[in-house]
């Protein structure tokens, strides 16, 4: 194996890189919505007396944004590590490798 350096740009997956900085949006979006609650409100769903834009904003969150991008940022990180177990030559033949690594 060769010497260890970072990617260049040319060769950088730049579809991987959006869809993760999009997922990463989501969780930001999520965790907003977490830190401004009361530790008794977390999973009560959406708050009673929402009205306007604070009640569109907690339905967008609700419907579209909670548990969603966790699943795209995991599969995009999974995808990512397979990229570069690739890119190192540390195909399938080497499995025992990253179990080890990843224990």
């Amino acid at each position: 194996m060769g010497q260890a350096s970072p990617v260049v740009s040319a060769a950088r997956i730049e579809t991987l890189d959006v869809v993760r900085g999009f997922a990463s949006f989501g969780i930001f979006l999520m965790n907003i919505e977490f830190f401004n609650r009361s530790i008794s409100g977390i999973g009560e769903g959406m708050p009673l007396g929402l009205t306007g834009l604070d009640w569109f904003a907690s339905w967008f969150i609700a419907y579209f944004v909670r548990g969603k991008f966790w699943t795209i940022l995991s599969l995009l990180f999974g995808m990512g590590f397979a990229v570069m177990l690739t890119r190192a030559g540390l195909g399938a033949q080497h499995h025992h490798l990253v179990t080890r690594w990843l224990l």
